[in-house]
């Protein structure tokens, strides 16, 4: 038997956009009007007793905004960033969101 039990938690969210978002730009002169299943963010939290990790998923095409979600998840669980894990799914089959640069420039601006 080991000196640390492991404990495990996870959770799953809905990251669908509000319908009042629609038309979302998606690339180029694409846009989306609607959203058919729900897009999900899931979270996995591993603790041995002496460390704990997170993992997350996020069903985009890329982790929206890297860099500001790891701040927020380290300031918001108390981990150090070398603990917490993202990954998208890469599907393209949702909006694009909080990803610079991928949307044309005249789409994005009505949107802001």
């Amino acid at each position: 038997m080991s000196a640390y039990p492991l404990k495990a938690g996870a959770a799953l969210g809905d990251i669908t956009p509000d319908e009042t978002l629609f038309p979302i730009p998606y690339f180029l002169t694409i846009e989306i009007d609607r959203v058919i299943d729900p897009i999900h963010v899931r979270g996995l939290d591993i603790d041995d007793g002496a460390h704990r990790a997170l993992f997350i998923t996020f069903d985009t095409i890329a982790v929206p905004r890297p860099d500001e979600t790891l701040k927020f998840i380290c300031e918001q669980t108390g981990l150090d960033e070398e603990y917490v894990f993202m990954a998208a799914t890469h599907t393209h089959t949702v909006p694009v969101l909080g990803i610079e640069g991928i949307t044309a420039k005249d789409s994005t601006q009505k949107h802001q």
